[in-house]
């Protein structure tokens, strides 16, 4: 069963980067689930961004009618990691000269969530409104063995309810409302519970299940290498996300690239993307503080 260790909310004004507080001091192997809104399309840079022990975003989405986004983040705490509060920067993307806006500040909100040792994301997804309006559904998703967190998210205030589930923690500041709710997963599988505003805005909704059944499986850590072309302005900002692959070395675990036949060969364990993994590697890869995270298969 899942449980929940601690919650927190956290906001920002204006800034160039938001601390966004756990509520608690993660232990190795926690799950760190993170809802972050922003005033704007600026672009968000993740703790350890680019490093091999960066945090997963699983995506995001923006208003139509207005610059407001919404993004899902998550990390498994690893034995590299400290504290009880994280950073994420906010960074303007690279000007195409063609009435692009370089956005140098954003006035953000956050709700983390943190989730006791055991569970991995099984699967998320992200659902929005054509327009203006006050209920929005949840998208089809992998029902759980455990719970599923939403975050429902509206830049012009009101209050949220669900038709399924118990409000966990909001975060508010001016006109930006973001709320997580708790779903068990008790319903039928074809269900969508329902997000109500009582104010009509470009609702947004990301949403993660957990499970503490099942394989899981073993991402390695990620490099986002940019631009992909220089002859073309729409590449300039595109970023191909490329893996590491896992050595075990006796021990030693490292992330690494552009490995040579002898070096695998050589190697007491090689991990690559979506490996398959039992609970005693599971355990290993955490207590080596070598990055990457994991998904439930079931």
């Amino acid at each position: 069963m899942t449980t929940i260790s601690s919650f927190a909310a956290s906001t920002a004004v204006a800034a160039t980067s938001i601390i966004v507080d756990f509520g608690d001091s993660p232990g190795v192997g926690d799950l760190v689930v993170v809802w972050l809104g922003t005033s704007n399309q600026i672009v968000v840079q993740p703790p350890g961004y680019n490093g091999t022990n960066q945090w997963f975003q699983a995506g995001g989405l923006f208003g139509p009618s207005s610059a407001n986004g919404l993004r899902l983040f998550y990390h498994t705490w690893n034995s590299s990691d400290s504290g009880s509060s994280a950073v994420f920067k906010f960074s303007p993307a690279p000007s195409l000269g063609v009435g692009d806006k370089d956005l140098s500040t954003a006035t953000a909100v956050a709700v983390c969530v943190l989730v006791s040792a055991g569970p991995a994301v099984l699967d998320y997804s992200f659902q929005g409104v054509p327009d203006t309006r006050k209920t929005v559904s949840l998208s089809p998703q992998k029902r759980a063995s455990s719970s599923t967190l939403t975050g429902a998210y509206s830049a012009s205030g009101g209050a949220w309810s669900a038709t399924d589930g118990v409000a966990v923690v909001t975060a508010t500041l001016g006109g930006q409302v973001l709320t997580v709710f708790r779903q068990l997963n008790t319903v039928p599988v074809n269900y969508s519970p329902a997000f109500t505003n009582t104010v009509a805005d470009d609702l947004m909704i990301a949403s993660s299940s957990l499970s503490d059944a099942g394989v899981q499986v073993y991402n390695p850590p990620v490099i986002q290498e940019a631009p992909v072309a220089n002859d073309d302005p729409l590449f300039v900002r595109y970023k191909l996300q490329r893996y590491y692959t896992v050595l075990n070395n006796a021990g030693i675990f490292s992330a690494q690239r552009y490995l040579s036949t002898d070096q695998i060969a050589a190697a007491t364990q090689v991990f690559t993307n979506n490996a398959p993994l039992a609970a005693g590697d599971r355990t290993n890869i955490l207590a080596s503080g070598v990055g990457g995270d994991f998904r439930s298969t079931a």
